[in-house]
């Protein structure tokens, strides 16, 4: 008999067709479904597909992140794209391009549903006119409703034993670097031990000079916003194994992750916590350190969806297992760690939230629900191409110490985000990038997206651009440029131009080899004043032209 019953709802939206698969489980034990979506490639010899947001002309791949669990097919000038909407799919599904058979596509081979139960599973096609990818992605943030207003200039700061002594040099940077927001590093009681997690509330000497760096940071820069780094799934206490054992993240062997000792930090032992469980619990009381007694303006999160695996062993989130392939039955119940701890990250993310405070995570949502949440979270960017998993929440990435070693490498790292479809936070070398002058960094924020584009975003705020071309918002507001040579340095007086077509204002942009630019957006004239390209009503900007040619990014209203 049928092991499970399918019944499909397909939508029609105005740029999209919505699918929802609510799937039960007529029998009396757990049932494991393959599912796979997918769009044939066959015949498509100008074909290329974009695997979360990797390209790839061979039209072959994989690629797996519920950050941007997203699959085009490119050809003829026409493009199809295809998108995990729900918390499981999104977590679940692998987005896989093959020769035999040729298709392109979302698979899931983790879904499981207990007996009796039923989940919906939803996804949604995106038809694309050109076929170009960012098009793809503005839709999609447009539907999703991300885009919402990101802070910074954002900044890590040495700890404590690096700025003793130096409020000169500290004041220096800080005037030069203008945070807006910065996050103070992980608590280090004694030279070479990192007090992660839970080790961090047993040690009070530390969390008062921290709460003093604190303070000589606001002293020095008073509108400054600190934050206190916290890892929820780490911890540095040994005692913490045998005390909270069934928070325990588990290997396939039973054996318990950690990160391993090195020689600049003990063992971290790793564990799950839950908003039911006692590690989640004990948790908690590092948030209230934070906010409640130490008094820090929020939290910096750091591997906020999950740290190291993804899978956890000896547990279950309810519709997550291993599949015996060969039979297609569940051949072990699992955790995959953004569903399981999820309740918990929704928990503290609203206890920061809530209570009027700031909070930065590291690495983007993984799943609907988290994304609903809206807040500053960037990718580490030590490879460019790790913004395309920014693209569809919050473009931003961490810059990379190893290529941003002086200040004149500024403004190269920040265009090659741009060339990626993304912002730039700080992340130098304190002891090798001393700022003796303001940086582009300075202008680039707030930034509230209105489209993302191969290099250049267009924001409510300002628009920043790597490329030559006409730039606006298609309304009659006033312009600022303001164009950063690739020293870093600002080029004063220099000529852009503001032009008037069709009744709206562009800036003409030539820019010379390497610069980079920033136009800030001012007031318009009350007849423009209700054309407001933020609103839910716009298409997405039009491009034309190549690298060397201009670029004309013209919102228009629909």
């Amino acid at each position: 008999g049928r092991s499970y019953r399918l019944e499909r709802t397909i939508s029609s939206r105005a740029d999209h067709v919505a699918i929802a698969d609510r799937l039960t489980n007529l029998t009396g034990e757990d049932l494991h479904i393959s599912v796979r979506h997918a769009i044939a490639t066959a015949r498509l010899t100008d074909g290329e597909v974009y695997l979360r947001g990797q390209r790839s002309r061979i039209m072959q791949g994989n690629d797996r992140g519920g950050d941007n669990p997203t699959v085009l097919v490119r050809a003829a000038g026409q493009g199809l794209g295809m998108v995990a909407e729900d918390d499981v799919l999104r977590v679940q599904c692998t987005q896989t391009a093959t020769a035999d058979p040729p298709e392109a596509g979302l698979v899931d081979h983790f879904f499981m549903l207990p007996p009796g139960e039923t989940y919906e599973l939803r996804w949604s096609l995106y038809p694309i006119a050109d076929g170009d990818y960012f098009d793809f992605v503005n839709a999609i943030r447009r539907n999703w409703g991300t885009n919402f207003t990101i802070p910074g200039p954002f900044a890590f700061v040495p700890h404590p034993t690096r700025t003793e002594g130096e409020a000169p040099w500290l004041a220096e940077w800080l005037s030069n670097a203008a945070p807006a927001v910065v996050s103070l590093q992980i608590p280090m009681p004694r030279p070479g031990e990192l007090a992660h997690g839970l080790a961090f509330l047993h040690e009070p000497e530390e969390q008062q000079r921290l709460k003093v760096q604190a303070d000589l940071l606001r002293e020095l820069r008073p509108d400054v916003q600190v934050l206190q780094y916290l890892h929820t799934y780490i911890t540095r206490l040994d005692e913490a194994v045998e005390e909270y054992a069934d928070a325990r993240h588990l290997n396939a062997e039973g054996v318990q992750e950690t990160y391993s000792a090195g020689s600049w930090k003990p063992t971290f032992w790793l564990f799950l916590p839950t908003a039911s469980n006692s590690y989640g619990r004990a948790m908690n009381a590092t948030f209230d350190l934070v906010l409640d007694e130490l008094g820090f303006d929020g939290v910096y999160w750091d591997e906020l969806a999950y740290s190291k695996e993804l899978v956890a062993h000896g547990i279950h989130d309810g519709c997550s297992a291993l599949p015996d392939m060969d039979t297609m039955t569940v051949a072990e119940r699992v955790a995959l760690t953004p569903l399981y701890c999820q309740d918990y990250q929704v928990q503290q993310a609203r206890r920061v939230l809530d209570a009027g405070r700031l909070l930065i995570g590291n690495g983007q949502p993984r799943t609907e629900t988290m994304t609903r949440l809206h807040f500053p979270r960037f990718v580490e960017a030590w490879h460019p191409s790790n913004l395309r998993r920014a693209h569809l929440y919050c473009p931003v990435g961490l810059s990379s110490p190893d290529r941003v070693d002086s200040e004149a490498a500024i403004v190269p790292s920040i265009r090659t985000h741009l060339e990626n479809g993304g912002l730039w936070y700080y992340y130098c070398n304190w002891g090798h990038v001393n700022l003796t002058r303001p940086t582009a960094a300075e202008r680039m924020f707030p930034f509230t997206p209105i489209e993302l584009h191969q290099g250049y975003l267009i924001g409510e705020e300002r628009i920043i651009t790597a490329r030559s071309g006409l730039f606006g918002w298609n309304d009659q507001s006033e312009h600022t440029v303001f164009v950063y040579g690739p020293d870093g340095l600002l080029i004063e007086d220099f000529a852009a131009p503001l032009q008037t077509i069709e009744g709206s204002s562009f800036t003409e942009l030539r820019l010379p080899p390497g610069a980079m630019a920033i136009i800030e957006r001012g007031r318009q004239s009350a007849t423009a004043a209700g054309r407001h390209p933020g609103s839910a009503d716009m298409l997405s900007a039009s491009a034309r032209g190549t690298h060397s040619a201009p670029v004309v990014a013209r919102p228009r209203a629909q």
